[in-house]
């Protein structure tokens, strides 16, 4: 007898219009069009957080122990069994600085709403994910506590 005793919920970490799209030859564009209609683990994190509150308290590695992705609908939806689950992101490297930062921003700040709330810090956008992580770092360095 073989029995599992947790669920291993892989996320999708991408930067902004760079997620992954799998095609057959020949099928590109209709794969294309496909990737355009469907919402990933995260984007389909940042729209939970706009429309539901208590998804915002969740970091975006914690959501599935509370919430379960649907890959028809490409939505997340509360729990209804509270399974073993095990939350795996995808490592990322410093030789891909941006997608580096924004893993580390996500493991971070809990209820972003988009790539936008990311990189911005008490009012101001940045540039990159690394300027707004860095300046959350001295934020958090100088008066205790990291802005939302």
């Amino acid at each position: 007898m073989h029995g599992q005793s947790h669920t291993v919920c892989r996320l999708a970490l991408h930067l902004p219009d760079e997620q992954q799209v799998y095609y057959i030859v020949g099928e590109q564009r209709q794969a294309a069009a496909r990737a355009q209609e469907r919402d990933t683990h995260l984007i389909a994190w940042f729209k939970l957080n706009q429309s539901e509150e208590n998804a915002r308290n969740l970091l975006y590695c914690d959501i599935p122990e509370q919430y379960e992705f649907h890959k028809q609908t490409t939505k997340w939806t509360r729990r209804l069994r509270f399974d073993n689950i095990v939350t795996r992101m995808y490592s990322t490297s410093l030789h891909n600085a941006d997608k580096f930062y924004l893993n580390m921003l996500l493991q971070h700040i809990p209820g972003a709403t988009s790539f936008n709330h990311l990189r911005t810090v008490e009012d101001e956008e940045f540039e990159t994910f690394k300027e707004a992580c860095f300046f959350k770092a001295i934020f958090k360095k100088l008066f205790g506590m990291v802005p939302n």
